[in-house]
């Protein structure tokens, strides 16, 4: 018993870069990051679909 009261007193307490606030702080700045970079993706992606695939320009690359 007394070798987890030792173990206990040895573990520091969470640093402040470790907190639960700061840790859902990161999380939802990730979610918003993530969702961000897709849409851009997803906005290029799409506007490449228009310029190339709809227009039926293909041959783009004969220029």
């Amino acid at each position: 018993m007394d070798e987890t009261v030792e173990q206990k007193e040895k573990t520091p307490d969470p640093s402040p870069e470790s907190s639960p606030q700061r840790s859902r702080m990161m999380t939802i700045f990730f979610r918003i990051f993530t969702v961000l970079e897709f849409g851009f993706l997803a906005f290029i992606l799409f506007d490449l679909f228009r310029k190339y695939i709809v227009t039926g320009n293909l041959d783009w690359w004969k220029k």
